[in-house]
């Protein structure tokens, strides 16, 4: 994970954290070990430091959710793409002329593992499958972004027209942007 998604990252956890959407048992974490007493025991091993080879495949295994989606489609002007992170470490992206993420087409690449680690603790953290399955506003010529999180229970998937959605919808949307532009893209 780069810099720039780490600051991201702290700031939509503080975001959340401000508005009460991480509940009492989130704390603003300022070490590792003040970390390793506040998050689930799934996410710790994304607090403590280097996640050893050897460790990886568990680490992975461990996670709640297979895989993550954002779609963002219409709006004025127009621009569409689809971006899936899986825990294997695979990642899809297709995107439209406008270049959302460098270059529209078809394109592969590898997500980190610690950048989907801390994605999973995010979604867990804000109650994803807690929320309504469609926010709107009452307009025309907007962008609708649509997050699916696959997980052993199903797939749960919310639309956000407008951008109408809760902060903590918002904070998975950002972050899966962040993580998205980070990514190595290679073309099909």
């Amino acid at each position: 994970m780069n810099t720039r998604t780490q600051m991201r990252f702290a700031a939509l956890f503080a975001i959340t954290a401000s508005v009460g959407v991480l509940g009492a048992r989130m704390a603003v974490i300022t070490s590792a070990s003040q970390a390793t007493r506040t998050v689930p025991d799934v996410f710790k091993p994304f607090y403590e430091g280097v996640i050893l080879h050897d460790r990886e495949a568990a680490v992975r295994a461990a996670l709640p959710f297979d895989r993550v989606s954002l779609e963002q489609r219409g709006g004025f002007p127009r621009s569409e793409f689809r971006l899936t992170l899986a825990r294997s470490g695979e990642a899809t992206l297709w995107s439209d002329e406008t270049k959302t993420f460098g270059g529209s087409g078809d394109f592969v690449g590898t997500v980190y593992l610690v950048d989907f680690g801390k994605l999973s603790h995010l979604i867990s953290e804000v109650g994803f499958e807690r929320l309504q399955r469609r926010y709107t506003l009452n307009m025309t010529d907007l962008r609708t972004l649509t997050v699916s999180v696959t997980s052993d229970r199903g797939t749960t998937t919310i639309d956000d027209y407008g951008g109408a959605g809760p902060v903590q919808l918002w904070s998975i949307e950002q972050a899966m942007m962040a993580i998205g532009h980070d990514i190595v893209w290679k073309r099909k």
